[in-house]
């Protein structure tokens, strides 16, 4: 069992500098919005609540274990939920309980054997699983749509999500999480500075009206700079994880976001009305930058793991 980490010199650093940076970015919003106040209203908000789960996030994460991986086990049956919700599912028990049970299996799977092959096989056992709901209820009418909307949640909050968890059991497994946490949340912090100050070239005005070319390339910039400055968090300090990291995190974390915004002007609607902590935003849009990114990093470090990478000094 891994043991806490709260006295560990590397963590109380990590904290004090996440925690800190938070500060003094609510600070200088706080300043800015008073010459404008609607403009910088949901970037501070999103701050605000920030500084009260950030010192929650680390309280936990430092945690022994299996606390950090049963956090995040809740955050994807409490994201599911929200989904649900969100697209009008959650009077469907039957898919809904199914989806929640999977979750905590798949919990229960990284914590006994992460290596397990039921790991990587679970979404076609869930898959096959909530295809049984039809023939068991006798039912048909919107089934195709009950199924895919499940199955989107399972891969996106249960498979997907939880390979946070199996990140954990990486060497410096929590600080790696964590610092893909902090480089996502930067990443997306500058992202929306850029596109209220100086946003001109928007390509994707259907989509997702607010995204700008000048957003994406500066926060790309900025995450690749920060990520080098906190890779004393990776269990490998070369340039092909770190900059893996804030690669991945830049494209594929914008690549959930516009996915959930896809889904959510598909369905009509702004948001969930689920609050996250404080602000406007629902917890799906704290986690959806992460959902293709866990994965995606966990087999892109696996691979550099690798004899092959290694024997290539790559």
């Amino acid at each position: 069992m891994q043991p806490s980490l709260w006295l560990q010199p590397l963590f109380i650093r990590t904290s004090l500098v996440a925690c800190g940076f938070l500060a003094l970015a609510y600070l200088f919003f706080y300043f800015v919005s008073k010459q404008n106040p609607n403009k910088y209203k949901s970037l501070k908000a999103s701050f605000i609540s920030w500084l009260v789960v950030a010192p929650l996030l680390f309280l936990i994460a430092g945690a022994p274990a299996p606390f950090p991986l049963a956090a995040i086990v809740l955050v994807g049956i409490y994201s599911a939920k929200t989904f649900f919700r969100m697209t009008g599912m959650y009077h469907r028990s039957l898919f809904v309980l199914t989806n929640y049970f999977f979750i905590f299996i798949q919990g229960y799977l990284v914590y006994s054997n992460p290596d397990s092959p039921l790991v990587h096989i679970s979404p076609m056992i869930y898959l096959l699983t909530i295809c049984l709901i039809p023939i068991i209820t006798d039912a048909y009418e919107h089934m195709i749509q009950y199924i895919g909307l499940s199955l989107l949640s399972f891969l996106f909050f249960g498979w997907g999500l939880l390979h946070f968890a199996m990140i954990l059991d990486f060497e410096k497994g929590l600080y790696t999480a964590l610092y893909l946490i902090i480089l996502s949340e930067f990443n997306d912090g500058i992202y929306k500075l850029v596109n209220l100050e100086w946003a001109k070239f928007k390509p994707l005005k259907n989509l997702s009206p607010r995204l700008s070319l000048e957003g994406v390339i500066a926060s790309f910039s900025l995450t690749l700079i920060v990520a080098w400055a906190m890779r004393s968090c990776l269990h490998t300090r070369t340039e092909a994880y770190w900059l893996s990291a804030g690669i991945i995190i830049s494209i594929f974390g914008r690549v959930g976001t516009l996915t959930m915004s896809m889904i959510r002007r598909d369905l009509g609607i702004k948001d969930s009305g689920n609050v996250f902590i404080i602000g406007k935003d629902d917890i799906l849009a704290r986690v959806d930058k992460l959902i293709f990114v866990a994965p995606i990093l966990y087999y892109v470090f696996l691979a550099l793991d690798s004899e092959f990478f290694k024997n290539l000094n790559f």
